[in-house]
Order: structure tokens, then C-alpha cells, then sequence
């Protein structure tokens, strides 16, 4: 799950060059779901389109532009951070350290429009998980080999329940 658990937070996390968009939650969000401001779409897109370019004119790029394009990463997660105001964490690769930058916008957001927008987003994707997780808790699993069940609380081995 995208979701601080301790407090409830949603986690944002900005990947450059894995997909159309470089915002993550439950997936890729597409920019226009995001509703974040259109200049820092642009510059997210910008951003990315740097990565491309450096890894296909020089492969794995050299030290000085991965080190150059996660600034970049940082300062961009930093705007994202304070569009969506301190009911967010963003995540970005630390260009300083091993690992990730949590980062939280100043108070409310600067985009309530975007906070809201990925609010109900990780409110159907927690909603989603959930019911995958009840779904798979309430399945009972027959092994024809060992003619043995597993399944919920109360389903006895050997049984003759089977899936329908």
C-alpha cells in the first residue's frame, strides 16, 4: 500500500522514465487525473524526456547527469509536495543519500483541486486492496493430489469443499 499506515498520509512517489507519467500511487497517474498545475506537468514531462534522452545517447548515464537530473527529481517533488499541501508525502531518489526523500508540503495545499483528486484516488485503491484481501480470505483452495482443503477459519482439511 501507498499509505503511511502509522498516520494515514498518502504516499506519492515520483519515478522519471518508467511510464507516461511520472507520478505513482497505485500505479502511474495519468497527469490529467493528478490535476496538478499545468507548468509542473510540463516541467515533470521535461524531466522525464531528460532521462530518455541520457540513457539512450549514453546507456547507463554518467555520474555528473544522474546527479544533475536528481536534483532536478528533488526540486520537482518539492513543488508536487506543496501543490498537494502536508496531507501528502512525496518520494523522490536522494541524490545525496542511498534511498528516498520523504518530503511534505507547508500546510494546506497549493492545489486543493489535486489534493482532492488523489485523495479519492488512494481512497478507491485502499478500497480495491481491501477487497481483494477479503475476496482471497474467503476463497477455500482444494489440492486434488492430497484430496486437502485450505481455506477460511473453519474449513476442515480433506473436506469436500471445492471452489464453484
Amino acid at each position: 500500500m501507498t499509505e503511511d499506515s502509522s498516520s494515514g498520509e498518502v504516499v506519492i512517489r515520483l519515478f522519471a522514465g518508467w511510464a507516461e507519467s511520472e507520478l505513482w500511487h497505485d500505479g502511474p497517474i495519468p497527469y490529467e487525473a493528478a490535476r496538478l498545475d499545468a507548468s509542473l506537468v510540463t516541467r515533470l514531462q521535461e524531466w522525464a524526456n531528460e532521462h530518455y534522452r541520457a540513457y539512450a545517447e549514453q546507456g547507463d548515464s554518467p555520474t555528473g547527469t544522474r546527479d544533475r537530473l536528481a536534483h532536478h527529481g528533488v526540486a520537482l517533488a518539492q513543488e508536487v509536495a506543496q501543490q498537494l499541501g502536508d496531507g501528502f508525502i512525496v518520494e523522490v531518489d536522494d541524490p545525496t543519500h542511498p534511498g528516498r526523500l520523504r518530503l511534505r508540503g507547508d500546510g494546506r495545499p497549493a492545489s486543493p483541486e489535486a489534493a482532492a483528486a488523489l485523495r479519492a484516488r488512494a481512497i478507491n485503491a485502499r478500497a480495491r486492496q481491501e477487497q481483494l484481501r477479503k475476496s482471497a480470505q474467503d476463497r477455500t483452495y482444494y489440492w486434488t493430489a492430497s484430496s486437502s482443503t485450505a481455506g477460511p477459519a473453519g474449513a476442515d482439511d480433506g473436506a469436500e469443499a471445492r471452489p464453484e
